[in-house]
């Protein structure tokens, strides 16, 4: 077989070069087209927020720096007026004072003036300040009542008998009033209040207690008792069956004193 020619070697040669040259101008634009693909996409999904300038920084801190300023201001215009209101607010009450005081000064000057002439005006004043009182001045039947409500013991003695009178059997009711009154005319409630008190009272006595004798036992029960629950003498003793008008002629007063003596002396016995 003979050999094939050069020429037609060399032409099938420059075919399969540039075929090649095609193929690698295709693949290298493919190529280039997915980097730029890529690149945008990248571009597209990374995006960081620029970083702010110095400018920008220095300006903001102006601002915060004005607006603090600012406030601070208001809030000493705000403290200098109610500074201001207060002072204008004290004075205004000292002027109002001083007038006071120079108005009643005036008037007193004019209560004076008026004494002195006897004007109308005068008169007028002095009827304005007269005081009326709460309670009138009693009637002399009532003296007697109202010095005992004067008395601190009589308040201790119906306290006494309010706390203990179950203790003491003491059956009688009373008022406080009714009270008042066996105290100033002795009478058989005041025996019967004075009785069951003398009953636990040492010494023991050969007189039977009852309406005509409580008063003699009193006085001998009083004679042993007197000075450790009361100052100054005794003011009534036994005197064979004398001391009873004398009891009945007491002063009020001191009836409720011996009474008040009588419940101390109970106190003691029971403690004892």
């Amino acid at each position: 077989m003979s050999d094939p020619q050069p020429s037609s070697i060399q032409h099938d040669t420059n075919n399969t070069h540039s075929e090649n040259k095609a193929e690698n101008n295709y693949n290298n634009s493919n190529s280039n087209s997915n980097a730029n693909n890529s690149s945008s996409n990248n571009n597209i999904v990374v995006r960081r927020e620029r970083p702010a300038r110095e400018c920008t920084k220095r300006a903001a801190a102006r601002l915060q720096a004005a607006a603090a300023a600012e406030a601070e201001a208001a809030a000493a215009v705000r403290k200098k007026k109610s500074g201001v209101r207060k002072e204008r607010l004290a004075a205004r009450l000292l002027r109002e004072e001083e007038d006071g005081e120079e108005k009643f000064l005036e008037g007193d000057n004019d209560d004076e003036e008026g004494e002195e002439g006897g004007s109308p005006s005068s008169s007028r004043q002095q009827c304005s300040k007269i005081i009326t009182q709460l309670v009138g001045e009693p009637e002399p039947s009532q003296l007697p009542r109202w010095n005992l409500r004067s008395m601190w013991q009589l308040a201790s003695i119906l306290n006494f008998l309010n706390v203990f009178r179950p203790l003491l059997n003491i059956r009688v009711e009373f008022s406080a009033e009714e009270f008042e009154t066996a105290l100033i005319t002795p009478n058989d409630t005041l025996g019967d209040i004075h009785m069951p008190l003398l009953k636990a009272i040492p010494p023991v006595t050969r007189v039977a207690l009852g309406h005509n004798t409580w008063i003699t036992v009193l006085c001998r029960k009083l004679r042993d008792w007197w000075h450790w629950v009361a100052e100054g003498e005794l003011p009534i003793v036994a005197s064979h069956g004398a001391e009873i008008e004398a009891y009945n002629a007491l002063d009020p007063a001191v009836r409720v004193v011996i009474l008040k003596a009588l419940c101390d002396i109970r106190v003691e016995v029971f403690c004892i």
